[in-house]
């Protein structure tokens, strides 16, 4: 079982669910995730299309090394997006190129980004 991350968009915050408990999350500004890979879920994602609601069905999944408070320099990463009213799957913003997983990978300000190894 991995960690998962997710934006939350009320808030603005980076929301961790440890793999080692399913009611505990933590919030926190960013998030850093090794064995990173993209989870969509297809009926949820469809339903928030057809509702035009927002709620959580995409997260980062992985092995959280490092949360913490205050911003990140996020210059010159590579920015991955996610939007369920484009696309199903993760994308590379400077390409377009669908985002099938990561070494590492920081969340945080509404996106992700590939950090190198």
């Amino acid at each position: 079982m991995s960690d998962w991350v997710h934006h939350n968009l009320t808030t603005g915050r980076v929301i961790v669910r440890r793999a080692a408990s399913r009611k505990l999350r933590e919030a926190s500004d960013w998030a850093e995730i090794s064995a990173a890979v993209p989870n969509v879920s297809a009926a949820s994602r469809e339903r928030n299309r057809r509702n035009g609601s927002r709620d959580v069905h995409a997260t980062i999944r992985g092995d959280v090394t490092a949360t913490g408070e205050g911003a990140r320099d996020v210059s010159g990463l590579r920015r991955i997006t996610y939007n369920p009213f484009r696309s199903a799957v993760f994308h590379y913003s400077d390409t377009g190129e669908e985002w099938t997983g990561s070494g590492r990978v920081l969340v945080t300000g509404g996106y992700a980004y590939e950090l190198q190894s």
